[in-house]
């Protein structure tokens, strides 16, 4: 948990600079009717997606109090890191829930060396929307 909230605040705090910076205000766009379409807002970093998950990479799961116009509040993004934040789940719920299923139809896998794999092919879950068909 200590890591988590580092982890916000640490983003917190260079989301303030970057806003202090002229040149740095292009990565927090004004909202305007362009983003009607988006379910993340397409900002570096917002402070109320709340760190649900880290890896020892800069990957992390969110839950997102601040989705854009077309997202919904709680929803939960995959960001690795790019600022290219994707929902993966409408909820942290829909994603535990949706883990254990597939986890108990033998769709999933855990790997020592791949993490999380799918079982059939044996290859790596990268993309976890895949899993959600």
């Amino acid at each position: 948990m200590e890591r988590m909230v580092g982890n916000w605040r640490s983003k917190c705090e260079v989301a303030d600079n970057l806003k202090k910076d002229p040149d740095g205000m292009e990565s927090f766009p004004e909202e305007d009717e362009s983003w009607s379409e988006y379910e993340v807002r397409p900002q570096w970093w917002n402070p109320h997606r709340i760190p649900v998950c880290l890896t020892n990479t800069v990957s992390a799961l969110y839950v997102d109090m601040q989705p854009g116009p077309a997202g919904v509040r709680g929803q939960l993004l995959k960001d690795a890191g790019m600022n290219e934040a994707i929902v993966i789940a409408r909820s942290l719920n829909e994603y535990l829930t949706t883990m254990a299923d597939r986890l108990e139809q033998g769709l999933m896998a855990w790997d020592v060396d791949k993490e999380w794999m799918n079982a059939a092919t044996k290859t790596s879950i990268i993309e976890w929307k895949s899993m959600w068909g």
